[in-house]
């Protein structure tokens, strides 16, 4: 599988490059924070229009000798996968303990962001807002109330 994705900052995405969304695959959106080398649950202000930001750049003062960077003995920058998909999702490959693997349960996972409603993100994963049952039932949903950090499943399209 070859993916084509775009590097960028939060800002810069928002404001000069969403007219281009339609031709990644992938958005891997740099937004700091502080930038004092810990995630601390930074909202990436660019994922209230599209749900296809899966790696977040989150500091470029990243601590001394992380683990699985042997040698660098200088801050680096720090990523992490934004619970979207899974990294089996950019690799092909299924890792121990992965929580997801949508070829195979027929669902992917998404993070809520702050502003998400079930009826929008039906609507963007499934092409439809009036789906969103079908979230809440693969959720197990009695409410359509859900949270920013709330992890669903949302189901393959039909």
């Amino acid at each position: 599988m070859k993916l084509i994705g775009q590097y960028t900052g939060d800002y810069r995405w928002r404001t000069s490059y969403r007219d281009l969304e339609p031709i990644f695959d992938t958005l891997w959106i740099a937004s700091w924070g502080k930038n004092d080398g810990v995630y601390t649950g930074w909202t990436l202000k660019s994922a209230q229009y599209t749900n296809k930001i899966h790696l977040h750049q989150f500091t470029s003062n990243g601590y001394t000798k992380v683990a699985g960077a042997p040698g660098i003995d200088h801050r680096i920058d720090l990523n992490r996968l934004t619970g979207v998909v899974s990294l089996s999702w950019f690799t092909g490959r299924k890792y121990e303990g992965e929580a997801d693997a949508p070829a195979e349960d027929g669902y992917t996972r998404y993070v809520v962001q702050r502003g998400d409603t079930l009826w929008g993100i039906a609507k963007n994963f499934l092409g439809n807002g009036t789906k969103y049952h079908l979230i809440m039932e693969l959720n197990g949903l009695t409410s359509t109330l859900i949270r920013t950090g709330d992890v669903l499943k949302i189901p393959d399209k039909e």
